[in-house]
């Protein structure tokens, strides 16, 4: 298979190009998160004080660092100012050093399981069980739309990294697991997939590969890695004449 002439292989290869896709998405899951939390506050503030009733206020903005790049975030406020959000707190700006940015995209891999993401969010939450339910509800609906999106058939590029962030939920002190990012043919960016591997196994990236085939993907053209020797090996198995080349994202 030949490269598509209309694409710009040096233009689309760039450390941006994860955080195009995933700054948006982390956004998206936040700010969905703080809205869940502001209903639930708003519904238990009603009840306990039904002759002064609060609402919601408008938004704050505010810039938020994340390793996959920074992002303008509307967190929601109520009228009476009794709100004090948990999943990004009034005054942080930064979800890289509690690595929630990390933890994010890892709850969004194909084989975490419900008890892992309501484990982590009770650490986030606290005594809040039935907001940590519904906030796990949440996850658990983008996790499956994510696992059962459809691929195209080919690829020009695939990116392959590797993440490893903090382990809340096991004795294990991290945990590790793997983000493709791809450029159609017709010059789609998106998130292909996200795949947890607790015990950082190389093998996993079959196993990875063999899921998009079965997805539906049938040839890729160039892959980015992060200087992983193993995955040329793997990835040539199910999808034969792959350029690898050796470079990591973030």
């Amino acid at each position: 298979m030949k490269h598509n002439p209309s694409i710009d292989l040096d233009s689309i290869y760039q450390r941006d190009a994860a955080k195009e896709i995933i700054s948006p998405l982390i956004k998206k899951i936040a700010e969905r998160c703080l809205h869940i939390e502001l209903d639930y506050h708003l519904k238990n503030s009603n009840l306990n004080n039904p002759n002064k009733k609060n609402r919601k206020n408008g938004y704050t903005k505010k810039k938020i660092k994340s390793l996959f790049g920074n992002f303008k975030l509307n967190s929601p406020r109520d009228r009476n100012g009794s709100f004090h959000p948990l999943f990004i707190k009034k005054n942080q700006t930064n979800i890289t050093s509690n690595d929630l940015d990390k933890n994010i995209l890892y709850m969004l891999s194909s084989d975490i399981g419900r008890p892992n993401i309501r484990s982590y969010l009770e650490e986030i939450y606290q005594q809040h069980d039935n907001l940590a339910e519904l906030i796990s509800d949440f996850i658990i609906k983008e996790n499956n739309s994510l696992q059962s999106k459809e691929v195209a058939k080919s690829y020009s590029i695939i990116w392959l990294e590797s993440i490893t962030c903090k382990n809340k939920d096991s004795l294990e002190a991290s945990i590790k697991y793997y983000y493709l990012l791809g450029v159609s043919a017709n010059n789609t960016k998106e998130l292909l997939g996200v795949y947890s591997d607790k015990y950082a196994r190389q093998e996993a990236w079959k196993d990875i590969f063999l899921d998009l085939k079965n997805r539906g993907m049938q040839s890729v053209i160039s892959a980015y890695t992060d200087n992983d020797s193993k995955i040329l090996e793997y990835i040539s198995q199910i999808f034969p004449n792959v350029e690898l080349h050796q470079e990591s994202l973030v």
